[in-house]
């Protein structure tokens, strides 16, 4: 998933990767992320937690300035 907020040209993508701390470390030091959250996506387990997460996954939703025509490695 990715959204557009606004007029600011900053995005939004969750990230499903199996765990969420290697993610949120990884983008979290990345340059142009604002921010990273972390939490639970899907399933049927009423407040899920990270030991009882039941049915549900690990996610990782990054907030980045959108750049367009921007690839990483930058050149």
């Amino acid at each position: 998933m990715s959204q557009t907020n606004g007029q600011n040209n900053t995005k939004t993508a969750v990230l499903a990767m199996g765990c969420f701390w290697a993610p949120d470390g990884l983008f979290g030091t990345t340059k142009g992320v604002l921010r990273t959250k972390v939490g639970y996506s899907g399933g049927t387990t009423e407040n899920p937690t990270y030991r009882n997460i039941g049915d549900h996954t690990e996610v990782t939703q990054v907030d980045y300035k959108y750049v367009r025509g921007w690839v990483y490695p930058p050149k």
